[in-house]
């Protein structure tokens, strides 16, 4: 089985669970946004990052723990709020926060289908999401972490896929 490596201390994220992130947010683009993300290479997170203004974030349990962030500028944010709910981004007010949130629970919920049919049982927690000014979320230096990003009509998104064993 092949592996991303993440940090010198870090277990890595196994490959066939970065394919399985990015096939769910795909997925969930062009059904509930109805547009073509494009992925580009994930690579491995580094301290202190991603910052962003928005951060939706979900928990999984199973075999392992994991979290799925999902990282964006507000401008991006009420753009996808605004596919999602067929608007124009300038007519996202306030409930851009609710939409992400059920981004990231769509997207996570896909990503732990995906890795249900691989054996074992998962379960998923309520989306957080979390806005502000250059945001960064700490993880301990014991956890796996790689970023997934994106280009979607709005602008740039980050995907972090966070597991430990």
């Amino acid at each position: 089985m092949s592996t991303t490596r993440v940090m010198a201390e870090a277990p890595p994220v196994p490959d066939h669970m970065v394919r399985s992130l990015v096939e769910s947010t795909r997925e969930v683009f062009e059904t509930m946004l109805f547009q073509v993300p494009v992925s580009h290479p994930a690579r491995a997170a580094v301290s202190r990052e991603p910052r962003a203004d928005v951060v939706a974030t979900i928990h999984l349990t199973g075999p392992c723990r994991a979290v799925i962030g999902l990282y964006c500028s507000e401008p991006v944010a009420k753009s996808m709020a605004g596919s999602m709910l067929g608007l124009e981004a300038t007519e996202i007010g306030d409930e851009f926060p609710d939409a992400l949130g059920e981004l990231a629970n769509m997207i996570g919920g896909s990503f732990r289908n995906r890795m249900a049919e691989g054996g074992g049982t998962w379960a998923i927690s309520v989306p957080t999401v979390n806005i502000g000014s250059g945001i960064i979320t700490h993880y301990p230096t014991d956890v796996g972490r790689v970023i997934c990003p994106f280009d979607s009509k709005g602008g740039e998104l980050l995907l972090e896929l966070v597991l430990r064993r």
